[in-house]
């Protein structure tokens, strides 16, 4: 399905993309190239896309569409066009069953691109122009009717800080039906498709967006249910459903929400929360702390909310009589786990947590934490295990509440390290050798899940778990490399940085270095920038042990730990590998007789075998 509109749509500009009315003009050179790119994503090959289309995101999206038999739409315009230059506003969906999902991998692709005409007077696409660098959003005061089993009714009142010279883009989810836009208090020229608004509007440091639609969440799939669903009795909606706008998942702001529902129906949001029931209407209303991301929603007929006071914590079970584990247990959990790891990390900030059951969500775990709350299926299910795979499940979810990372990193430093606090956790209940236990897994789902070579740290955007099993590898040798005391003092440093502020791999990296008390960046920059581990070999050269980094690049720096043994009599070293090669002497005791070297006995690096 393609479908092009011309730049004539500004006259309809109150009213969605696909849906605008085309006034026929004579077509321009840039718009010939908006409407190859259109219909490339649509049905052309990966191939065939990529040649006219540079930008990474966009063709991974298109080659994992093909790779599954994704059915792709398309559409877009030419905002405008002047000389040799033009700003093309090109939208796409690869088509799932959830629209959530639809508009959160469609944010990949749908986008304002610079288009240039080159010396030949062929058009190209030049660059393009990020979300994040056209507007911050820096408050909401969300108004939303909750109608169960059907959808959402929202009005957003946003204060924006406009930064762009095109206007600015906005993800909102593609099935919004959009009433009004708003802004300054007139109305707003703008354009949606593909899970993007755009909207016209001058540099300004601050102005009001009103914006009013509504979303019909029944007629995402029954079967899809991660990001959202709405059914008669219970539903909930993610922060990745695009329910409401915002730029991206980076993009913190401070939130005021008022939810409105049938009475017979409780409501809850991520933030702390209070309500309250007249007339047949029960209103929830909500306020974040700091500024937070993305909301999630959830609510339910048979929740019967159990409220807790933990010290300085407010902790609120909202789950139905049969939900386990019961809210004691769950509250005691959440204790101890903040007791653990604040014995090393500190506590948390806030004084507001929340369990959610998603009955709309079948089986059991704790698949996610959204601000305030952590999220659980049907079902609770185990909190930790020894075995077979040790796991602390729900300490995951606690520990994410020490963090509040961004940008391209924002996967390692929240998942790698919840997942790193999980050895702690672990450690604490069964012992050391659960511990251990856990390592050699990560190890495993590492080497045996694709990643090595194909995607690192800093490019794992979609969270596709590169980041849990090596990210706590990365953070676990970190320790070992500068010592326990250094690393827990870098950690809470850089967890003390504001919500809402950059909290990058290079505020990570500063905040460790600081720590450390030397520049961290040659040992951590191979792990993180790079997409393979090391692999290692040693061999005796006369009386010297010679350590080898046989992998083509990067080259890592790191201090590897080696067992020399003759016969019954072993000896450990350790050597600094900072270059392709390294050698370490041969112990006397041992000099002259046949040796054996084990590279990493304790097996604290994670190597290619």
């Amino acid at each position: 399905m393609i479908r092009l509109l011309l730049p004539a749509c500004f006259l309809c500009a109150a009213e969605p993309l696909q849906d605008s009315v085309a006034t026929v003009r004579p077509a321009s050179e840039a718009r010939t190239l908006a409407e190859a790119v259109i219909a490339r994503f649509a049905e052309g090959s990966p191939d065939d896309f990529g040649r006219l289309f540079p930008f990474e995101p966009g063709r991974e999206l298109v080659g994992w569409a093909a790779q599954q038999g994704k059915e792709r739409s398309s559409t877009g315009t030419v905002l405008h066009e002047s000389g040799d230059g033009a700003v093309l506003f090109l939208t796409g969906l690869v088509h799932l069953g959830n629209s959530g999902d639809e508009t959160a991998v469609a944010q990949a692709y749908s986008g304002l691109y610079r288009a240039r005409r080159g010396a030949d007077g062929t058009w190209s696409l030049v660059e393009a122009l990020p979300a994040a660098e056209q507007v911050r959003v820096l408050a909401h005061e969300l108004e939303v009717e909750l109608d169960p089993g059907r959808g959402l009714s929202v009005s957003d009142s946003m204060t924006v800080a406009v930064k762009g010279d095109s206007g600015f883009l906005l993800g909102l989810n593609h099935r919004a039906e959009i009433a009004s836009v708003e802004l300054g208090g007139a109305p707003a020229r703008h354009l949606f498709g593909g899970g993007r608004l755009w909207i016209e509007a001058a540099p300004s440091s601050s102005a009001r967006l009103v914006l009013r639609y509504r979303i019909d969440v029944s007629r995402d799939a029954a079967a899809e249910v991660n990001s959202g669903r709405f059914e008669e009795a219970f539903g909930h909606v993610r922060n990745q459903y695009f329910w409401h706008p915002f730029v991206g998942f980076d993009d913190a702001a401070d939130f005021r929400v008022t939810v409105r529902a049938p009475a017979g129906i409780r409501v809850a949001t991520d933030l702390p929360q209070r309500e309250s029931e007249t007339d047949g209407t029960r209103t929830v209303e909500a306020r974040s702390e700091t500024p937070v991301p993305a909301l999630s929603l959830f609510y339910d007929r048979d929740w019967q909310p159990v409220e807790l006071e933990l010290g300085r914590s407010r902790f609120v079970a909202f789950t139905t009589p049969d939900f386990t584990p019961a809210p004691a247990e769950l509250a005691a959990a959440f204790e101890h786990a903040l007791e653990v790891l604040g014995e090393r990390f500190g506590e948390p900030r806030g004084g507001y947590i929340a369990v959610v059951q998603q009955r709309a969500r079948p089986g059991a775990g704790w698949p996610f934490l959204s601000n305030c709350v952590i999220a659980a299926s049907r079902n609770g299910g185990p909190l930790m295990t020894a075995s077979p795979r040790p796991r602390a499940f729900f300490g995951h979810e606690v520990a994410h509440l020490l963090t509040h990372p961004s940008g391209t990193t924002r996967n390692f430093l929240g998942e790698g390290w919840a997942t790193y606090a999980e050895s702690w956790l672990l450690e604490e209940t069964f012992g050391p050798e659960v511990e251990e236990r856990f390592w050699e897994s990560q190890r495993e789902q590492y080497l045996g899940g694709s990643f090595d070579g194909r995607v690192g740290l800093a490019s794992d955007d979609s969270n596709g778990g590169v980041s849990y099993c090596k990210g706590a590898w990365v953070l676990r040798m970190l320790e070992d490399e500068i010592g326990r005391t250094a690393f827990d003092a870098g950690l809470r440093s850089y967890m003390a940085i504001e919500p809402g502020a950059e909290a990058d791999y290079p505020q990570f990296l500063s905040r460790m270095s600081a720590a450390a008390g030397r520049d961290m960046g040659p040992f951590l920059d191979p792990w993180v920038r790079g997409t393979a581990v090391p692999r290692l070999e040693a061999s005796i050269e006369g009386e010297r042990v010679v350590v080898s980094q046989v992998q083509e690049a990067p080259l890592f720096r790191m201090t590897v730990g080696l067992r020399v043994a003759a016969g019954d009599e072993s000896q450990d070293l350790t050597v600094l590998l900072d270059a392709r090669h390294a050698n370490v002497e041969v112990p006397p005791r041992l000099s002259g007789r046949d040796v054996e070297v084990t590279i990493d006995p304790d097996r604290r690096l994670l190597l290619r075998p």
